[in-house]
């Protein structure tokens, strides 16, 4: 399977990083939303208690 497509790379080294950068920054994104969410939530059950 080529890389190349009429005579364009489709596909080149920039396009590449910055796809798994996005890739990257979503999941971290979502990881620190979901330590945030349950550190909140400690932090409430600990200030309730």
């Amino acid at each position: 399977m080529s890389i190349y497509f009429s005579g364009k790379q489709d596909f080149d080294a920039n396009s590449l990083v910055q796809l798994l950068w996005a890739a990257m920054k979503r999941g971290f994104f979502f990881i620190f939303s979901k330590l945030l969410l349950y550190f909140n939530k400690g932090l409430s059950a600990l200030l309730l208690a």
